[in-house]
């Protein structure tokens, strides 16, 4: 027996070590393969296995933001894999007959739910998100430690604050992208999103970080184009919603006395920007604008591209570069013809009138050209040597 536990969990172990290496292997280029061999592994019928392997994902969703679509899109294959067993499981007869047994034998009491994936996800999510109350509660006291402390102490007290701030940060965020996409694959409802946007807003009344309002204007930037198209079409399905609210409590196992909607926070936000500094003012007025235009970002969607993606872009982009530049040299050119001066005829040659008064300037300046000088010159040579002849027969006389 105790071999059998041992041998067990060695396989958990190498089963472990597989997820990882598969993780740290997927891109959009390898997904589809390595997507399939990470939903070979049951999670069903080894749920010890689940629970690490959904931290495993989280962790990477915290180190590697950019690949949240990635990873939101390995959780929905898996919660659809799943699906899809237990529909086959349900269809068959011996499952139907255990379960109308079941049904009989215990009709006084409730099933015991077994773990699943999309379950553990919600769970993980929340608890995850609630994790910054701790480092909240740390902060301060830190905060407090560094009135009293002195000179050394406070060096140290300042940079374990700042390591601190920048680990949550990056962790939180993290979170609310992974958060924003699995929404996106519709893993999350509506009311986990609403309470963590307006948990963000709260922590941040409470705290005055405007990190926190940053962290809210990324969440509603995620997931604002689906949820508005979500609710809107809430309509036919209201009672279904209602009972999934329902079951979705906050982890805290508190419920909201008023129920805010994303739309109510978009307010919110709107009217704190006369109180935060301007880089939070511009983000909240772009995603004003985001809202007013639909929620189609100005530069197109974002994410991960696998490598003919990124071939085809610099492609086109060197395409764009080269007719920018076609257009830029014909431009040129253009310009270079405006600037020549005009002739004034529209015959064949001829010098402007600028340049016939330069060249009157210079013939001012210089009377006789070459040609000139060579026949005035000859004419006085045989002027002088007259003179000189006639001088010369006078002499004789």
């Amino acid at each position: 027996m105790r071999l059998l536990k041992m041998r067990k969990r060695l396989d958990m172990i190498k089963s472990k070590k597989k997820c990882v290496v598969l993780l740290n292997k997927i891109t959009p280029s390898s997904y589809q393969e390595l997507s399939d061999e990470f939903c070979a592994y049951k999670f069903i019928e080894d749920t010890k296995l689940l629970t690490p392997v959904i931290d495993l994902i989280f962790d990477k969703a915290v180190e590697e933001p950019h690949f949240c679509p990635l990873y939101s899109d390995l959780c929905k294959k898996q919660v659809d894999v799943e699906r899809q067993m237990y529909l086959q499981r349900d269809k068959t007869p011996d499952k139907q007959s255990d379960k109308q047994s079941d049904q009989a034998d215990n009709q006084a009491e409730k099933p015991k739910e077994k773990k699943n994936f999309r379950a553990e996800i919600i769970t993980k999510s929340q608890r995850t998100f609630l994790a910054s109350d701790e480092y909240d509660n740390k902060v301060k006291e830190l905060t407090e430690k560094l009135e009293t402390a002195d000179d050394k102490t406070r060096v140290l007290l300042e940079e374990e604050l700042e390591t601190r701030r920048s680990k949550e940060k990056r962790r939180l965020l993290g979170i609310i992208k992974f958060i924003g996409q699995l929404y996106r694959h519709q893993l999350l409802i509506e009311t986990i999103i609403d309470w963590c946007a307006v948990e963000l807003v709260r922590r941040f009344e409470a705290t005055h970080d405007e990190v926190y309002i940053e962290y809210a204007v990324e969440l509603i930037e995620t997931v604002g184009k689906n949820y508005e198209k979500r609710t809107e079409q809430e309509g036919p399905g209201m009672r279904q919603l209602q009972q999934q609210k329902t079951s979705a409590q906050i982890i805290s196992g508190e419920k909201q006395q008023e129920q805010f909607r994303l739309d109510m926070v978009v307010s919110h936000l709107s009217q704190l920007k006369p109180k935060v500094s301007n880089r939070v003012r511009f983000a909240i007025m772009d995603l004003e604008d985001l809202k007013k235009n639909r929620w189609v970002p100005r530069g197109g969607e974002k994410g991960p591209k696998t490598i003919n993606e990124v071939r085809e872009e610099v492609e086109k982009e060197q395409q764009v570069n080269e007719l920018e530049r076609i257009a830029h040299e014909k431009q040129k050119d253009k310009v270079q013809l405006l600037r020549k001066p005009n002739t004034g005829r529209t015959g064949y040659g001829g010098r402007s009138s600028a340049d016939r008064r330069q060249a009157a300037a210079a013939s001012s300046l210089y009377p006789r050209d070459s040609k000139t000088e060579s026949r005035i010159s000859s004419a006085r040579l045989s002027e002088l040597d007259k003179e000189s002849s006639e001088t010369s027969l006078e002499a004789g006389y």
